[in-house]
């Protein structure tokens, strides 16, 4: 019990600092307090079982390795130094960004050509099809990160462009995507914060309100798209039931993510050095899987050491991974990385050109939330989608002002 105690004071100690050096608008804040929900488990000592339980058949907690503790504890602890280590950082503050209509268009553009690509394949009423019926070609896996950058870019230029991207997030949110609805939630907090208010500030009904309603959401996004898709109350319904109930608390993310990272703790499960830089340098070429390599070895490695590992369609664990390439040195180096890009991201999200800044903030958001869930090779897969994205907005952009000038 002293060591679940001391873990929930490093927790809360790392997001004390990094609050007092870096401030509420700070993905590094966001980042650790998504860590902390993360790590509820460790904390409280106990999680479900993950392996397949047949209906009917009595389901417990059960309390975890006391090793899976410990190395939560290292995590924190690597945080923490970490924070001291580079201390406050000067912010890279610039004048209101205004848009420019090349830049609008082009994401417009951008935009539509998702809608498009996921039209052409499934119907124009695609997000109203099983998820699993639904098709994603790699072209609407990189367009689709249009729609976060639209509604950062429209929030930051008061852009009309925002509400056709709200539009288009409704969409893939139905469609079955809560991971882009998370990610986009987080970015739109991150903008809406004014760091020159105080912490106080916030703690009001409206705003507590709003990151309630947010969380509710992103946690029972499902039955509430499914609610919206069939027209009734039945997918909700079925929440009172004790066994799909169960089996919902099972499936919840920091459980199934404690449950990835203690499995290889307990198992020693070891990721060999040229599969981890495989993974991670797999995201240079635009398509990994056609030059045979996979950016998910977190999750590979999982299935292969225990095929009845339930994921819960979770693609992987953070710390699992640095565990599995280098263990309590692992841990330090992922620990790091976090920070440093985290604070990267605080550092540049604010600059003059609103497309740049929009991009930033998208990739602040992803590591402080996604992170967590995914092992470093996806997580660069999808700032590898993100470049790609911004760079076919930037030269779309780029193309229509020559043509303009061409015109002129």
């Amino acid at each position: 019990m002293l060591d679940n105690l001391v873990l929930g004071l490093l927790a809360f100690t790392s997001l004390y600092f990094a609050i007092r050096f870096y401030g509420l608008k700070s993905f590094l804040v966001i980042g650790i307090a998504g860590s902390i929900i993360y790590a509820i488990p460790a904390i409280i000592n106990m999680t479900p079982p993950q392996q397949f339980i047949p209906t009917g058949q009595t389901r417990y907690f059960i309390t975890p390795s006391n090793y899976t503790i410990y190395a939560y504890c290292a995590y924190f602890l690597f945080i923490i130094i970490n924070i001291l280590i580079l201390k406050r950082h000067k912010k890279i503050y610039s004048e209101t960004s205004f848009s420019k209509k090349n830049l609008t268009l082009a994401i417009y553009f951008s935009l539509f050509t998702w809608y498009a690509i996921s039209a052409s394949s499934d119907g124009f009423l695609f997000f109203l099809k099983d998820r699993f019926d639904i098709n994603q070609s790699l072209f609407e896996m990189i367009f689709k990160w249009s729609i976060p950058i639209s509604i950062y870019y429209g929030t930051i230029t008061k852009n009309p462009v925002r509400f056709f991207g709200y539009i288009f997030l409704l969409m893939q949110f139905l469609s079955g995507d809560r991971t882009i609805l998370a990610i986009t939630l987080a970015g739109i907090i991150f903008i809406s914060i004014n760091e020159r208010k105080p912490i106080k500030y916030y703690l009001n009904f409206k705003y507590i309100f709003a990151a309630s309603l947010m969380f509710f959401v992103v946690v029972f996004g499902k039955p509430i798209y499914l609610i919206i898709k069939t027209g009734t109350l039945e997918y909700a319904l079925e929440y009172l039931n004790s066994d799909t109930l169960m089996f919902f608390i099972v499936g919840f993310e920091p459980f199934s993510i404690f449950n990835h990272f203690d499995f290889v703790v307990r198992e020693g499960l070891i990721m060999h050095p040229i599969d981890f830089i495989k993974a991670t340098l797999g995201n240079l070429f635009l398509s990994p899987s056609s030059v045979d390599i996979t950016v998910n070895q977190t999750n590979l490695y999982l299935m292969n050491a225990y095929p009845d590992f339930i994921t819960n369609g979770i693609g992987g664990s953070y710390l699992a991974n640095a565990w599995m390439f280098l263990r309590v040195p692992g841990l330090y180096l992922f620990s790091l990385l976090f920070v440093i890009s985290l604070v990267f991201c605080d550092k540049l999200s604010s600059t003059k050109n609103a497309l740049l800044s929009s991009i930033i903030i998208l990739l602040g958001a992803i590591i402080s939330v996604y992170s967590h869930r995914n092992g470093l090779g996806n997580i660069l897969a999808f700032i590898r989608q993100i470049f790609i994205c911004g760079g076919v907005i930037f030269f779309f952009s780029i193309f229509l002002q020559l043509l303009y000038i061409k015109k002129r």
